[in-house]
């Protein structure tokens, strides 16, 4: 504990004159105990529950003392010691929401705390301000929910407290609250220790989890049966462990709850345009070539050789090496530094007088050819085309009679259109090449 502080509460009611709630800093307090907090990735695990939790607690993280500590508020939080030191350390918390939760005063001083009023809890008992806390605040941090059947009277309780979370999850109006995964666990029967007994599942309780708020909120709900209670504890909680951690392996959220949206935006620049791509290689390295830097963006943004850039990454789907690879072979082909001659300055004049006539300094025609060639000639940026990851995508360019500016996008093309309207790839690109090739023409050599 830091400071000696043996208080475990992460959030809990405040008793005053109004209904509030606490903060008792408690992540805050648990980040300092890990080695390195800006890069460790930490996971919660939620337990919910009474005797049978307090049991599976013991039996799951046996080098937490879980008798001590205070465990009041609406739910306590601890790190699981073993994995303070890993890449990925354990979070769990828990509460119990068969006890009646009364508002208390706080009489901690030996750390930070901060109260909130509720203002739509003006009128309501504890137990629903507790529902919506955990379905609407809780929830957002928690990765996996595990649920003790055996503490509730009947397993229709349990699938109704899923549904009233989810119900309660699924009305909020501020934020768009993620899809937990739910195992719910069960007493074993004597009679039959098979290890697949799970998977004879009753057709009630296959009928109850088929809600469509359980359905709808919830990313998974399993249901797990205990082995017999005469073999060993170890024994008898391993299944659950080794669930309990490939759940946290496959609950990999790309995009947090809370995040807000992520926007790619790459300028023009002709060769320097291998700088960006230089960033996203260095921006993929980091997340690892089994996320593709494509999954991490909302909105693409390209202007010139940033709009190619954003077409080959989001429509075409290459990887960042690849866009590097084409971009360097692209800039060798059409770009490439001029021989001086005796005859310098009429050659110099020549070049602007074919920009003059032309409106570009470099061979348009061929660029147009290798993009006919990576683009295709009748791919559609909008409409059939469309990122597999949901991402937007716009690129800019301008006219060549007035410079008016033109946006090309992926999105809004879904209405009827003329038959000539629906702009394809290849003609977006042919426009940022020409304004390409016009940015360049002051560009050393």
């Amino acid at each position: 504990m830091v400071n000696g502080c043996d208080h475990l509460a992460w959030l809990q009611f405040s008793d005053t004159r109004e209904f509030a709630i606490t903060d008792t800093k408690r992540i805050s307090r648990l980040l300092p105990d890990l080695d390195d907090p800006s890069v460790q990735r930490p996971s919660i695990v939620f337990f919910v529950g009474s005797k049978a939790k307090d049991i599976a607690l013991r039996e799951l993280f046996p080098w937490n003392n879980i008798r001590r500590g205070r465990r009041e508020g609406i739910a306590s939080l601890r790190a699981e010691t073993l994995s303070l030191h890993s890449s990925y350390p354990i979070f769990f918390a828990e509460s119990n929401p068969l006890r009646e939760h009364v508002f208390q005063p706080d009489t901690s001083h030996c750390h930070e705390v901060a109260s909130s009023t509720l203002e739509w809890a003006d009128s309501g008992e504890s137990k629903e301000i507790f529902d919506v806390i955990h379905a609407r605040l809780l929830f957002l941090f928690v990765n996996v929910l595990c649920i003790f059947a055996d503490d509730f009277p009947d397993f229709l309780d349990v699938v109704n407290l899923l549904q009233k979370w989810a119900s309660f999850g699924k009305n909020s109006s501020t934020l768009s609250l993620p899809q937990l995964r739910v195992i719910i666990v069960k007493r074993g029967r004597a009679a039959d220790p098979s290890p697949t007994f799970d998977l004879l599942e009753t057709e009630d309780v296959r009928f109850n989890l088929q809600r469509p708020e359980i359905v709808q909120f919830y990313s998974s709900v399993t249901v797990l049966y205990l082995a017999d209670e005469q073999i060993s504890p170890l024994a008898r909680y391993r299944r659950l462990k080794e669930l309990l951690q490939r759940q946290l392996d496959e609950a990999v959220t790309i995009k947090p709850p809370t995040a807000g949206v992520r926007i790619l935006s790459i300028d023009g620049g002709g060769v320097r345009g291998v700088v960006p791509l230089e960033f996203l290689a260095l921006l993929q390295d980091l997340v690892g070539p089994d996320c593709p830097i494509q999954s991490l963006f909302d909105l693409a943004f390209g202007t010139s050789s940033g709009g190619l850039i954003v077409l080959s990454l989001f429509v075409r789907q290459w990887g960042v090496a690849q866009c590097i690879q084409t971009f360097e072979a692209l800039s060798r082909q059409f770009f490439q530094a001029r021989r001086r001659s005796r005859f310098g300055c009429c050659r110099y004049i020549r070049r602007l007088l074919k920009c003059w006539l032309t409106d570009g300094y470099y061979n348009v025609d061929a660029l147009e050819a290798a993009m006919k060639a990576s683009f295709g000639p009748h791919e559609r940026l909008f409409g059939t085309s469309q990122s597999p990851y949901g991402t937007k995508i716009a690129v800019t360019a301008t006219s060549i009679s007035d410079a008016s500016p033109f946006l090309f996008t992926n999105y809004n093309g879904q209405a009827a259109r003329a038959k000539d309207c629906g702009k394809v790839v290849l003609q977006a690109a042919e426009a940022l090449s020409k304004s390409l090739f016009r940015i360049q023409a002051f560009a050393p050599a």
